[in-house]
């Protein structure tokens, strides 16, 4: 409910490269929504033109497989799939990432497609994975052997390359997205995502001096809008380099506290949803607050 309240109330902006910085769907409309929730991101370059060709196809197949929540994954590990209002921007917003001029597109076949389902750009839930019927030993060494072959081979060789790095939360997802892409491809491919927190997914997707200003990924992830200064930084380098903010998810966050028994008379902390948004929001930032005294009488903290 939360994420189509976004849409409505322009919460989301209809601009996907604009400046997301201050977006945060807290205290949304509506008496079944979730006061705090949590949206994921796919932050990607909207210029793809100079991305190497298969690296560009995998990209594109990897936000489709994850945009329309391909075979269900995103419930499976624990998020709540965008409501039709969000996915519909964020499609849209997909649409406008510009991708090399004669780009092989990769298909997806999950009808059997005969001879069309044999072309070197599909993949195909028909095509059984090596890993499927032998494991352990002879995989381990398969994939040694396909890091190698990669180093090899480069960008420009036989192997394509995806690689991209963020939040932590859709790792397991985003693993099973790219092992699917890797082992029902007919080409060859390498498919890698750093779960190193939201934050050094933007500084690695914006990059910095030792990078030329260039992205050390080709796509960044995170549970944050980029910051108005990594927005920015993109914006003012030369060229500017226009990006999107794709939503692929939503999430429930769960609230703790340390406020000891005692000190609220023995009764159970108690805060609405509303006194919840305004915490997370920055417009309470103390225990002693009126809203927070109003629900608890009998709380006895510091001052402020």
């Amino acid at each position: 409910q939360a994420g189509a309240e976004a849409v409505t109330t322009g919460t989301f902006p209809t601009d996907a490269s604009a400046d997301w910085s201050a977006v945060n769907v807290y205290n949304m409309p509506g008496d079944p929504t979730w006061p705090i929730v949590l949206v994921s991101y796919l932050y990607v370059k909207k210029d793809q033109t100079a991305t190497n060709p298969k690296t560009a196809a995998a990209l594109k197949a990897f936000i489709s497989r994850i945009l329309n929540n391909h075979v269900g994954v995103v419930e499976e590990f624990g998020f709540t799939a965008p409501p039709t209002s969000v996915k519909t921007q964020t499609l849209a917003a997909a649409a406008t990432i510009v991708y090399p001029t004669g780009m092989t597109s990769f298909l997806e076949e999950d009808e059997t497609n005969p001879i069309g389902g044999m072309a070197t750009n599909v993949i195909s839930s028909k095509r059984i994975a090596f890993d499927d019927y032998q494991r352990d030993i002879m995989a381990a060494q398969i994939l040694t052997l396909q890091a190698t072959v990669s180093g090899l081979t480069g960008n420009g060789g036989i192997t394509t390359q995806l690689h991209g790095s963020g939040t932590t939360n859709p790792k397991n997802w985003f693993a099973k997205a790219m092992r699917f892409m890797e082992d029902r491809s007919r080409m060859p491919m390498v498919l890698t995502y750093r779960a190193v927190g939201s934050g050094t997914g933007q500084q690695e997707f914006v990059g910095n001096a030792a990078s030329s200003g260039k992205s050390y990924n080709d796509f960044g992830a995170g549970d944050i809008p980029m910051s108005k200064a990594n927005y920015d930084g993109l914006m003012s380098a030369t060229p500017a380099q226009a990006m999107v903010h794709l939503p692929f998810a939503l999430g429930a966050i769960g609230i703790f506290h340390n406020v000891p028994s005692a000190d609220l008379g023995g009764a159970a902390l108690q805060l609405d949803a509303c006194t919840l948004a305004k915490i997370f929001s920055g417009s309470i930032t103390t225990w002693d607050d009126p809203a927070i005294k109003t629900q608890n009488p009998n709380i006895k903290v510091p001052a402020n």
